[in-house]
């Protein structure tokens, strides 16, 4: 897959998850900081599952993540607050991603996924 390729499929996940950002900012709650970042990864995993993307191919496509951008903000920057090691991080999505495509394979919904990924 080519780099323009994957500058595309983020573009448009960006702009996936933006409407979604703007759905869930509509009904916030408590919750609303841990729903964001299920729906960015949700967004970034199937999109990635879409291209058919390995884990690696997904490690790489975080690596060239835009700073600014909502996706790395939600997904990326409050672990790099932690961790300061975008590897170990970008890691932890690649073994998290494989994890959603076992559970994709056995037809969950996204919502059910979601509970099994937070649940450990």
């Amino acid at each position: 897959m080519s780099d323009t390729d994957l500058q595309n499929m983020l573009r448009q996940a960006e702009e996936e998850f933006k409407y979604l950002e703007e759905q869930c900012l509509k009904n916030k709650d408590d919750d609303y900081e841990i729903k964001l970042h299920a729906i960015a990864m949700i967004t970034l995993y199937n999109f990635a599952l879409n291209l058919k993307l390995s884990g690696s191919q997904l490690i790489e496509l975080l690596y060239i993540l835009d700073e600014n951008s909502r996706l790395h903000q939600n997904l990326i920057a409050p672990y790099l607050m932690l961790l300061d090691d975008m590897e170990l991080v970008c890691k932890q999505y690649g073994h998290t991603y494989l994890m959603f495509l076992s559970e994709k394979a056995q037809d969950k919904s996204d919502e059910e996924i979601m509970e099994v990924l937070f649940k450990k």
